[in-house]
């Protein structure tokens, strides 16, 4: 019988973690980070491409990211065709963040907290976008407020902010040093990157970008809301602002995740086998030429 992996008190592997079954285990979170991260980057892109693919009748005009034809946030396409789609894209990165564990007990309730943000984006929906008939590919599903509605809003602002701010601590947690009992604790991806000073040092520059990304986000998302009504309704701002730290917040996990490195070896792999098939299997014409007219015959012949 497989014995499951045991904790020590603060939550994290012991030992044991470097026993087959455990170091399994080990790389299903990897596969979690991965995912938590796809679904981050691929929201913004999959809810705004969407709604014009299914629903704009493929009108290039609603393919514009500009004006007031389309919703002006992220969260706004919850009063789209694609509202079902961003509320469970959102309830499944919640999820997976709750069933993330991390190095350690506050790696845990960092996750914990930050997928119950993203669940609480799902099911208090922003205020209801100001749209232009225009394009007419974001009717509005929900035309009457609910009530309550700006306080509605304003939990779901705070989630998105508490989110926002638990991936970059996360972040910054992934850039930290870690211990020599932790690092035997770890998959062996991670093992190579904590020991490698090279992969640590890029790993760190990675992380602090994204950092720098969705704190950047932040304060654009701020500052938008001071630009004037003409400025304002030349383009989706918020969207704008969203869209870069969600792309930030996945880029974190996929780093965390070793997703770009994974690929890239794959890449290399793939190319080296390629080549020596090529360069193994010389072409009937080259054999032909080999073989010329005063060759003497083999045996087959």
């Amino acid at each position: 019988m497989n014995r499951p992996p045991e904790l020590s008190d603060d939550g994290s592997l012991m030992d044991s973690a470097a026993t087959p079954e455990t170091n399994q285990v080990m790389r299903g979170y990897m596969v979690l980070r991965n995912a938590i991260g796809l679904i981050a980057v691929a929201l913004p892109f999959a809810v705004y491409l969407g709604n014009w693919i299914i629903f704009s009748h493929h009108r290039f005009a609603c393919l514009l990211p500009v004006g007031n034809q389309l919703p002006d946030s992220l969260s706004g396409y919850y009063y789209s065709h694609m509202r079902n789609f961003f509320v469970g894209s959102m309830c499944a990165a919640g999820v997976f963040l709750i069933f993330y564990r991390g190095d350690d007990r506050l790696e845990r309730i960092v996750t914990n907290i930050a997928g119950v943000f993203a669940v609480g984006i799902a099911f208090f929906p922003t205020s209801p976008p100001h749209v232009s008939r225009g394009c007419g590919s974001v009717p509005t599903i929900l035309p009457e407020p609910a009530p309550h509605a700006s306080i509605i809003a304003w939990v779901h602002t705070g989630c998105l902010v508490g989110l926002m701010a638990s991936i970059a601590l996360m972040a910054v947690r992934f850039a930290r040093e870690h211990s020599e009992e932790q690092k035997r604790n770890m998959v062996a991806e991670d093992q190579e990157v904590e020991r490698d000073s090279r992969l640590k040092g890029r790993s760190k520059k990675l992380y602090y970008g994204c950092i720098g990304a969705m704190l950047a986000a932040f304060i654009f998302a701020g500052v938008q809301q001071l630009f004037k009504g003409h400025l304002k309704a030349q383009a989706p701002w918020l969207y704008y602002a969203e869209m870069v730290a969600f792309l930030a917040f996945g880029g974190a996990w996929f780093v965390k995740g070793r997703a770009i490195v994974q690929f890239l070896n794959t890449w290399r792999s793939a190319k080296q086998r390629l080549s020596g098939v090529i360069h193994r299997r010389p072409s009937r014409g080259s054999a032909d030429l080999q073989l010329g007219p005063d060759s003497e015959p083999t045996a087959a012949d």
